[in-house]
């Protein structure tokens, strides 16, 4: 349990980076760093060692994930933003009632792009 414990929290602490805007470069080179970290300190046999190797691959993947994330997610909705154009909107779900209107889930198409979106 404890092993997933310092993972999971090494996770988190690896996504930050790329939460708070940090360049590219900077992600990079705390990824190389943790990387080498994670391969010297998983070699040794050493319960402290073993820990600090979990605690880098956590980040790791952190900023593995969450700059996957950026790419694949964030930068498509944001090149839509600010725009005024014509776009299809193709819902993939039933409209629900709220206080003031009603919502929908479905998928904003424009140029070939394509990014999923809450609708009000």
């Amino acid at each position: 349990m404890r092993k997933l414990a310092c993972f999971s929290f090494a996770f988190a602490a690896g996504v930050l980076p790329n939460l708070l805007g940090a360049p590219r470069w900077v992600c990079c080179v705390l990824l190389a760093l943790f990387l080498l970290t994670a391969a010297v300190f998983g070699r040794w046999k050493g319960r402290q060692e073993r820990a600090v190797a979990i605690c880098a691959a956590g980040l790791c993947a952190g900023l593995l994930w969450s700059a996957a994330y950026n790419r694949l997610v964030i930068d498509r909705a944001e090149a839509m933003t600010g725009e005024s154009c014509a776009f299809s909107l193709e819902l993939s779900a039933y409209p629900e009632p709220t206080r003031y209107g009603c919502t929908a889930q479905g998928y904003v198409e424009r140029d070939g792009t394509r990014a999923r979106a809450t609708v009000y």
